[in-house]
Parts: C-alpha cells; structure tokens; sequence
C-alpha cells in the first residue's frame, strides 16, 4: 500500500495494477488459511467436547452415593452441558482467532520499526497500558464468572424441582409463588450477568481508546517528519495501517479474555468434578475374620452422612441366613433404608463390618457385589423405551422367556402386560403398583448367577395384601437359595418374615421373630397393636 501511494503516480497503472494483484492473492491466500482453520477449530472442538463428556459421565458414574448427594444432581447437569460448551467455545476462538493474534502484533510491530524507528517508540506505551488493562478485567472476573455458573445451577435446580412436582404446585395452587421464586432466582442470575458484563464490556473500549491516542500521536509526530522529508504519506499511511491492525487484533484479544475467563470458571468447575478422590474396592482392605454361617451378617455398624452432627446408623448387628427373610420395620426416619444402603456400598459405614457370604462387603469389586446384592428402591424408577428395555438392566443378555417368568413371579402375566409395552418416561404411564412389579421383576431377572440378597425397600407398598401375598410366595418359588431383606412400615407384612429388626433412631431395639418381639418388646407390641386394631 505505502509502494502504491508514493510510487504510484511515478510508475504507472501497470505498477498499481502489479502491486493491486499481489494484495488480492495475499487475500486468497489469508481466505484460504482461515477456512482450514475454522474447520479444523471446529474438527477438534467437537472432538475435545466429546471427550470431556465421556470422562465426566463415566467418572460420575464411579462415585459413591456421598459424592453425589454433596454435589446434587442440577449441578452436575450443568457442569456437563453449559460449563463443557463454554470450554468448547474458548477452544474454537483460541484455534480460529488467539493462535493467529500474536503472528499479527508482532509482525505488524517489526513492520513498523523497519519504517521508522522514533514513531515505534509509541509501542512502548501502548501495549503495556493494554495489557494491563486486559489483567485487571481478568482478575476481577473470573470469581464473578464462577458465581454466575453457580446461579446457574440454584436455576436448574429450581426448574428441576417445579417439573418434577409440577402435580402438587398445581394441587396446592401454587404456581404464582413458584413463578414469583424462579423470577427472583433468574433476575439474581441477570444482575449478575450484567454487572459481569458492563466489567467486560469496558475492554474495547479502553483498547480502542489507547490506539486511537497513539494514531493521533502518529498523525501529529509523522506530519512534522513528512515535512521534514524524512518521511513519506505512504510509509505514514503504512504505519497507521499497522497501528489499526495492532488496535482491531487487541480487540480481539480483549473478547477473548472475556471467553477465556468464562472457560477457565467453567474448567475449574469441570476439574472440581474430575478430581474427586473417590476410594474403590480395591484400594480397601478389611483384615477382619470374617468365618460365618451366615449368608449376611452386620457387626456393630456404625454410619454418619457428612457433616452431619449425629450418626444415622448406631452399632447394629443382626444375622441373616440363606433363603431367610428378614424384616426391618421402624418408623420414619428411623434409618431403615440408610442401614440397606450400607450393603450395596452405596454408602460406606464408618465403623463395624458388614459380612456376605463369609466375605467383607469391601472385599468385593462393586460390580461383583451388585450382582451379588440386588435392589428394588424405595422409589421405582423405570426408563424410557420398553418393559423388555428395562428388564435388561437387571440382565442385558436377558431373553424373552426369562423376562416374561420374572415378569409372571412379579404378578404381571403377559396377558396384562407385554414386553415391548412402551414405557415413557419416569413410567408415568403405569400406576404405583404396576412399577413397583417392573422393578421387582427387573431386580429379580438372573442369568447364570442368582443374586444372594434381594433388598426390597418398601417395595410392596402400592400393593393389596392378596398381590403382595402371592408376589411374596412367587419369590420364595423363583430364588429358593436367595435371602430377602424387606423394608416396611406394616407389621402385616412383617409378621411372616424369619426374622425381624426392629429400627428406632438408627439403633437396633430388637431382633427376633414375631412372637419374640411381642413378648420382648413394649415399642414393637405398641405399633402392632396400632396396626392391628
């Protein structure tokens, strides 16, 4: 451009032309490059969002049910969704835009010192004053942006919340006090967001102001030199043309510290999750004798969930044989589903020990144990796609005539259900009783192994006492050699039980049979009584 404005008139059309057509294939060149870095940004931006996906879902998915409940799950959703989309974006702009930056400072800066030495001198000035101001709005942001995500996920769970319970703020007339909570929850995420944004937004502005002082700067010092003669307009106009390129390139790099300092909340919150210390079976040896005629046996269990002042589950101890059934009846919150969780490990007790089948709980491999220990939650979860689909959790190999005698033990005989039925999501197309036998036909279904505890967590609540009745005999039938744990608030459907544990505020207050607990007990006779009458 400098050739072409000082040599232009001197050498004619065909120079300008010559120079012109050198300017254009540059272009094609610079075009060219681009469109190979947007795809290629885009190739490895997908790929890394991919990855980082993966790892997270497959590392959650180690945790233990502590981990889980101190992070919830909104959080966990939008640490997979938004905060990985914001480390995507930033991995795009650094590939498209940020690698490519500093090749057009310098370059632009070197150009400008072969053109003068004196003018140069203005750089000194202005990128320190730039990058300074680029450090203090970094500084300040980031723990802004950390704050924002965290509104973000009080948002998810709030909308978690209403959906899920949707049924009752309607029953109860609630939706305007819902709707009231959730705006007030949004506009906090707004200001927020805006405040954040007014910080960020000041970087263009202060970027272009520097410059634009510098080309003023220019303008007055290169005009004194042009006449002077020292210089010439085009080598003027080439310096300023530099200039403009260092000022829209800061620009650019003041937009990207905005997404990085984004993308390094979002990171920070990601590696959060990644990093969790999380103990695995292997890594837990328990020198405890463990010799017992007993297929389960619980030995002064003790357990405390985190930061809590008082221990859930108080020195319990208990024995189950095989093919026994043994009920744990309590009131609520009496500790009766913590003590079951104990066994799957999906919590770890803190004291005592915990024997199946002559073994300590924490000489298994999860997936062992779990196949060794199965559950029905107290909540019956099904999934979307079909009533075989979910079957198949309990065993993916599983063919249709094992589905259908599980489903037939479950009292759901073909003629009232079929295995491709659909199920949506949540099952809501079931009634309570319906997915309670799904569920228990799903934790019952084997292969070449039978399970050697089934756990029911008051998994017969939602049925008549003639269902449960004969769904109990059709267990006994189908898992003979199987011990049951039966988790209930009905003496009704203890009372035929082996053996009965009887819970209140996490500690053991009796153990025995029915008839030994009316004799022992004045709390267990009170509650049957209640019931009874």
């Amino acid at each position: 451009m400098a050739a072409i404005i000082d040599n232009g008139l001197r050498f004619g059309a065909s120079y300008v032309v010559k120079n012109a057509a050198l300017m254009v294939a540059i272009g094609v060149v610079g075009l060219a490059s681009a469109l190979v870095c947007q795809y290629m940004a885009s190739k490895v931006t997908s790929l890394i969002g991919t990855d980082i996906r993966n790892v997270l879902f497959a590392k959650i998915n180690t945790y233990s049910s502590e981990v889980l409940d101190r992070f919830g799950t909104p959080t966990l959703i939008t640490r997979l969704n938004n905060d990985v989309n914001q480390v995507q974006t930033a991995v795009a702009t650094f590939i498209r835009l940020a690698v490519r930056a500093p090749f057009l400072i310098i370059g632009a800066a070197v150009m400008s010192l072969f053109i003068d030495l004196r003018l140069s001198a203005v750089f000194i000035v202005l990128i320190p004053l730039i990058a300074v101001s680029l450090w203090l709005v970094t500084v300040k942001t980031i723990p802004l942006y950390r704050k924002i995500q965290g509104l973000l996920d009080k948002i998810t769970a709030s909308f978690s919340s209403h959906i899920s319970g949707i049924r009752v703020i309607r029953a109860f007339n609630t939706e305007e006090r819902e709707t009231r909570e959730f705006s007030e929850k949004n506009a906090d995420y707004r200001n927020n967001i805006t405040n954040t944004g007014r910080i960020s937004a000041a970087l263009n502005p202060v970027t272009f102001l520097f410059t634009n002082l510098a080309i003023a700067y220019i303008l007055y010092a290169g005009s004194q030199q042009i006449a002077a003669g020292t210089l010439t307009a085009g080598e003027l106009i080439a310096f300023i043309g530099y200039l403009t390129q260092i000022s829209l390139t800061m620009g650019v790099l003041a937009n990207l510290i905005v997404i990085f300092t984004k993308a390094s909340a979002s990171s920070s919150r990601i590696m959060e999750i990644i990093d969790i210390d999380n103990v695995s079976p292997s890594e837990v040896n328990n020198n405890d004798e463990n010799i017992t005629d007993s297929i389960l046996e619980f030995r002064n269990v003790w357990f405390k969930y985190n930061e809590a002042k008082s221990d859930t589950v108080s020195d319990v101890s208990f024995s189950l044989g095989a093919g026994e059934t043994l009920a744990i009846v309590g009131g609520t919150g009496s500790g009766k589903s913590t003590l079951i969780n104990l066994i799957p490990r999906f919590y770890e007790f803190s004291a005592g020990n915990i024997i199946l089948d002559g073994r300590s709980i924490r000489d298994y491999g999860l997936h062992e144990l779990r196949e060794a220990v199965r559950v029905v939650p107290q909540k019956s979860v099904l999934f979307t796609g079909t009533i075989l689909d979910n079957l198949r959790f309990g065993n993916r190999f599983a063919d249709n005539e094992t589905a259908s005698r599980a489903l037939e033990t479950a009292c759901l005989p073909a003629s009232r259900v079929n295995l491709d039925t659909p199920v949506t999501a949540g099952g809501k197309n079931f009634s309570g009783g319906e997915r309670q036998r799904i569920a228990i036909a799903r934790a019952i279904i084997h292969g070449e192994t039978l399970p050697k505890l089934v756990i029911f967590d008051d998994s017969f609540s939602a049925l008549d006492r003639s269902t449960e009745k004969t769904l109990r005999a059709n267990l006994r039938e189908y898992l003979p050699e199987s011990a049951f744990i039966i988790i209930t608030e009905r003496i009704t459907t203890a009372l035929t039980a082996d053996k009965i544990l009887l819970l209140e505020d996490g500690k053991s207050v009796g153990f025995g049979t029915h008839e030994e607990l009316l004799a022992s007990s004045d709390y267990y006779r009170s509650v049957y009584e209640s019931q009874d009458g």
